[in-house]
């Protein structure tokens, strides 16, 4: 999975949009199942939205609000 499922996911979270988010947030993670991938990812970008744990925080965002609704 690539950088625009993400980018979207961040979109369609923004606009209220959770259900949609949270399963590009997934499937983004799903995408990218190496911790080795995450490590570098991690050392490269450091507080960028594409970390792992950025995207976790953005996912467990959108499944509060879900649970909101």
């Amino acid at each position: 999975m690539n950088y625009a499922i993400m980018n979207d996911a961040y979109e369609q979270m923004e606009k209220g949009n959770y259900e949609t988010a949270a399963e590009e947030f997934q499937q983004y993670l799903d995408g990218h199942s190496s911790q080795i991938y995450w490590k570098v990812q991690a050392v490269l970008n450091k507080n960028a939205p594409s970390t792992y744990e950025n995207v976790q925080k953005a996912l467990k965002e959108c499944q509060r609000q879900l649970q909101k609704e």
